[in-house]
């Protein structure tokens, strides 16, 4: 059915198999498994910035202030060589192993370009203009105007410096009281407190002789940074602000009425960026000394095109916006430990966009691009809006997402599929056991009938566009598809996760959907009419018995969980790990209260 390309991806037909020391609790295929490392892989997001920054960090850099030891993995990519000073590290003992790049067996480490070195920020051991670039994290300083004096003292008259830095909001400590970001103490001095804003950071950059100064925002804040924003771009900044008014539900549709009445008006227009200025908590201040475009990773974007970057735990999406809207996005790994699901992406849906399908036109179109931090893919926007948009928390919305999901996923499932199989409950058990996590799913009593088929396995109404008329515009993000598993994973994240959002969180959502309780509140009634009906017709089209979108509906999460763990992501080593793990735990131990009968007579 494909290619030998994308038959590579797989090294087994079975739905979870690895080919990973399964006895272990971490992979360990060549890999650093520290604690140090797989903590500086996690916070890998918290340097997303660097994707619109990248062309300055370039010949020796030098990397100071709090969470440079881990910022080495990043930069390590594009420097030369790299001397790192961690405040926070003084005093430990001297290792690599949390800069190393703990998930690639893919040739040297990148480790063998990083220098630690034990000094203070105000004693550093370097002649001057020993630097052709150097990134600082001056969060939570006081003293940043002369902190910045002696690190340009360290710079070549060509160099580049590059630092995040608290805004006023942040420096005040209403970012951390509003709950943005991390606990953080206020200023201690009126001064420190007051000073922050863009313009002071321009001007501060500007007294130190560089002549080009970017401001880019981090919002909410350097340490989560969900949006990284030049601030005088006023394109990226209404959109970015429309992207965080969509999170408020009821009180975000006021904001875009709010936001919508300032744009039509030419003088509020623009004083709504410059106030914003004012009021972001954290910045990152790229100062050079040569006139420098918009750019991607140093690929430099066409005359008026903003770039607004989305990161990610995994990767970072970056829009580029023109006058007609988003032209095309960058899909951008934090790290190299992660491009893998980003090139099985691109490889699954080059395959898919090759065959001769109606369907076609609702797979995205893109190009790999490699890039310091691996394989990244740009695609072509996809058109319409995200069906999680016409879900508005009532049964009849509720039902009419479900319809449209069922009704793509049916035709996408009928045309891919393979041959309708029985496996025998031995079989089915070994297919949704995942040892790294204990997982040990219950027996089974009988043979299950099922087939394997293409997997998005990120189906969900957020991912699914829909044009006015109901028609499928495209269905994005295939970062963890497959090109053979239960089908279940599927359609079963489909319905749990417009549960999830109907209630509020998965294991309500689940528990108000999908569990046959006496005790369930009359007003959830209606969405299980509606859960019933997508089951009940999803497993008719496709000739499987509701007992196996029962038994397989696990899947959902260890499919995720496999994936992470055969290429060592970043999702591997956080909390989700554990999460999905409880959830799958949950699911097993629910199957006997699911209206869904996981242990009737197969068909």
């Amino acid at each position: 059915m494909v290619d030998d390309v994308l038959l590579n991806l797989e090294s087994a037909t079975g739905v979870f198999e690895t080919t990973e020391d399964a006895s272990s609790p971490v992979p360990t295929r060549g890999r650093d498994t520290t604690q140090s490392s797989a903590n500086a892989l996690i916070d890998v997001k918290r340097d997303a910035w660097l994707a619109l920054a990248a062309d300055v960090i370039d010949g020796p850099c030098l990397a100071v202030g709090p969470g440079s030891a881990r910022r080495a993995i990043s930069l390590a990519s594009f420097a030369e060589r790299l001397c790192v000073v961690d405040s926070s590290e003084f005093g430990r003992p001297a290792s690599t192993n949390h800069a190393r790049e703990p998930h690639s067996n893919r040739g040297p480490s990148l480790a063998d370009r990083i220098v630690h070195v034990r000094a203070r920020e105000d004693r550093l051991p370097f002649s001057a203009g020993a630097f052709e670039s150097i990134v600082a994290d001056l969060t939570g300083a006081d003293d940043v105007r002369a902190r910045l004096e002696k690190l340009v003292d360290q710079l070549t008259d060509t160099g580049n410096l590059t630092f995040v830095a608290d805004g006023f909001v942040g420096r005040s400590g209403l970012a951390s009281m509003a709950g943005f970001g991390k606990p953080t103490e206020p200023s201690a001095s009126l001064a420190g407190r007051l000073y922050g804003t863009a313009n002071w950071y321009r001007s501060a950059a500007a007294a130190l002789g560089f002549d080009e100064v970017t401001v880019y925002a981090c919002v909410p804040t350097a340490s989560n940074p969900a949006y990284v924003v030049a601030v005088d771009d006023e394109r990226a900044v209404y959109r970015m602000s429309s992207f965080v008014l969509a999170e408020f539900e009821r009180w975000g549709d006021l904001g875009e009425r709010v936001l919508s009445t300032i744009r039509s008006s030419e003088s509020a227009a623009s004083l709504y960026p410059a106030l914003l200025e004012r009021l972001y908590p954290s910045f990152v201040v790229v100062c050079t000394n040569e006139s420098s475009a918009p750019n991607v990773l140093g690929t430099p974007l066409e005359n008026g095109v903003e770039p607004l970057l989305l990161s990610g735990r995994a990767r970072s999406v970056v829009l580029e916006l023109g006058e007609q809207g988003i032209r095309r996005v960058w899909k951008i790994p934090n790290c190299r430990a992660n491009a893998a699901l980003t090139a099985r992406e691109h490889t699954l849906l080059t395959w898919l966009q090759s065959q001769d399908t109606p369907l076609r036109g609702t797979f995205p179109d893109g190009t790999a691009v490699e890039t310091p931090f691996g394989t990244a893919r740009i695609e072509e926007p996809v058109g319409g809006t995200p069906l999680i948009e016409r879900l508005e928390g009532d049964p009849e919305t509720f039902g009419s997402v479900l319809q449209t999901g069922r009704n793509w996923l049916v035709e996408f499932q009928r045309t891919f599929r393979g041959d309708r199989v029985v496996r025998s409950p031995d079989a089915v058990r070994e297919e949704l056991r995942f040892e790294p996590t204990g997982i040990e799913p219950p027996s089974i009593s009988d043979p299950v009938p099922t087939f394997t088929t293409p997997v998005h396995g990120d189906f969900m109404p957020s991912n699914v566009h829909v044009h006015d008329d109901e028609s499928i515009a495209g269905v994005i993000d295939w970062e963890y598809g497959t090109v053979a598993g239960s089908p279940i994973i599927d359609a079963g994240l489909f319905l749990l996760d417009a549960a999830n959002r109907a209630f509020g969180s998965y294991p309500a959502g689940f528990e108000a959907v999908l569990c046959d309780s006496s005790v369930r509140p009359s007003a959830a009634k209606p969405f299980v009419e509606h859960a019933r009906e997508y089951v009940s017709s999803y497993c008719d089209a496709l000739d499987i018995p509701e007992r196996t979108f029962g038994i397989y509906l696990p899947s959902v999460y260890l499919h995720r969980l496999a994936l992470d763990w055969r290429y060592g992501t970043t999702s591997h080593y956080s909390e989700k790990r554990v999460n999905r793990s409880k959830f799958v735990i949950d699911l097993f131990e629910a199957r006997d209260s699911m209206w869904l009968e996981c242990e009737e007579v197969a068909q």
